[in-house]
């Protein structure tokens, strides 16, 4: 039973099984895969449930996203193995994703008591304005963060008083079906949020032109969420797109190359580069690409690849067989046709072993901005290094790609590493440092990588909540 409608678990309309990217002969699990007609029902049994759900209580709702929290905390170690089991990050991992996704539940419980809406002045009429949650919200989340993604969009959604409709990814099934049983175990009302595991090419779009939906969130690749917005397009449907990325870090010429390298590495190949945060891209004066270049690969080589639960290992396999083939071709190519260095990486040995989806951490060095490493998407552990004559060089090759999520800056140079936050087009800069999103923090992207109000923090009641202005005007007999 791993459809979840109205309160009630049935089976799926085709099973579907699951196995894990260690080692693809090994059974993980298996869930039920629902259909369009599935998504019908779900939409209509979220549309009943609002009107009840929407008059609720702050307190009411806050309680039940802390309960929430709390078993989240309390099941990190049996979220953080199913996640290990079916996506391949590794246990460490995956245990601070679900503390991470408790953080979230906690935040937002308190988040629903804030203040919104302002008190407007005028002569003889009392006006203000408030918000108010918008109806029946499609939730659609990617893989690579299974617990953390989901709620980023659950959590505000119910909290403002909305209700839910999910599809989560394939490769990230197991996980959603426990957190769906979680906010059940917590009380969530039937008919607040729906659980519908299956396909994207058949769910989405039903989604997204299902009568009853008023609102669409989505997080995965730029190609579908671009069709997702246009299936919705013309029906009033509000559309909120987390998406792609090709992010880099620019070195600069007095960076402390040793933190870059360290961080770089890090915000590379952790969660196996499979984050659409991941930095892909290095950006670095000349003067210093040799010395940094030397130290990533000395940092790369030291990321033991492995499965995801034994304790040595620092970077799983990558989520399935597509990812490795799609990942291997695209090193080859850039190394083969246009001629990029190998410095460290390629497929892993251990994957010729035992048949695991197993990528070791790939550092490319000679790459041009025009090589389409530089500008694709890997969505894998891969790093290129551009090398560029200075900083309005550096600014020119990152401008260079349709996207705009996540970049890094590493300069001693605070004037300077502000200019290029002021040159940058993307949602979100770090300086000396390529990662690190607080529940508190708004989330999101510029151009190709994201469309609507940024997720999480303050920015999350922009898009789950609409503005309503009330005039209250005196009796006048």
């Amino acid at each position: 039973m791993t459809v979840y409608v109205a309160g009630s678990w049935r089976p799926g309309r085709r099973e579907v099984t699951v196995f894990d990217p260690a080692d693809p002969t090994k059974v993980v699990g298996s869930y039920g895969a629902a259909d369009a007609g599935d998504v019908a029902e779900a939409c209509s049994s979220a549309a009943n449930a609002f009107a009840d759900w929407s008059r609720r209580s702050p307190e009411d709702r806050g309680r039940l996203l802390r309960r929430v929290a709390d078993l989240l905390e309390r099941r990190a170690e049996v979220l953080a193995r199913l996640i290990v089991g079916e996506e391949g990050k590794t246990f460490a991992e995956a245990e601070a994703e679900a503390r991470r996704a408790s953080a979230v539940f906690r935040y937002f419980a308190a988040e629903v008591f804030q203040p919104v809406g302002s008190v407007l002045p005028g002569a003889g009429t009392w006006s203000f304005s408030r918000r108010v949650p918008r109806g029946v919200v499609a939730v659609v989340t990617a893989f690579n963060y299974p617990l953390l993604v989901p709620s980023w969009k659950i959590a505000p959604a119910i909290g403002f008083g909305n209700t839910v409709v999910w599809k989560p990814a394939r490769g990230a099934t197991l996980a959603a079906i426990e957190l769906c049983r979680v906010l059940e175990e917590a009380g969530i009302p039937p008919g607040v949020v729906h659980l519908l595991p299956g396909s994207g090419a058949e769910l989405g779009p039903a989604l997204a032109t299902d009568p009853h939906t008023d609102a669409l969130t989505f997080t995965g690749s730029t190609g579908v969420g671009r069709s997702l917005e246009q299936a919705a397009a013309g029906r009033g449907v509000a559309v909120q797109l987390e998406m792609g990325g090709k992010n880099a870090a620019i070195v600069l010429a007095d960076a402390d190359v040793d933190h870059a390298a360290r961080r770089i590495a890090y915000g590379a190949l952790s969660g196996t580069g499979q984050k659409c945060t991941a930095i892909e891209r290095c950006i670095v004066e000349e003067t210093v690409a040799d010395e940094l270049v030397a130290r990533l690969a000395d940092e790369f080589v030291a990321w033991r690849v492995g499965p995801g639960l034994d304790p040595e290992t620092k970077m799983g396999p990558v989520v399935d067989g597509d990812a490795f083939r799609r990942i291997s071709a695209t090193i080859e190519e850039a190394t083969g046709r246009w001629g990029a260095v190998l410095v460290t990486g390629g497929v892993s040995p251990l994957a010729k072993r035992t048949g695991g989806f197993f990528v070791a951490p790939t550092l490319l060095d000679g790459v041009l901005p025009t090589h389409p490493v530089a500008v694709d998407e890997v969505f894998g552990p891969v790093l290129a290094v551009l090398r560029v004559a200075d900083v309005a060089e550096a600014v020119d090759v990152h401008e260079a790609t349709p996207f705009g999520l996540n970049a890094g800056i590493f300069t001693r140079d605070v004037d300077l590493a502000l200019d290029l936050v002021d040159r940058l087009t993307v949602g979100m800069v770090h300086v000396n440092d390529v990662s690190g999103f607080p529940p508190y923090a708004p989330f999101g992207g510029r151009k190709d990588s994201g469309h609507g109000p940024l997720e999480s923090g303050k920015s999350a009641v922009s898009f789950f909540t609409e503005e309503q202005v009330v005039h209250v005007h005196r009796h006048r007999s």
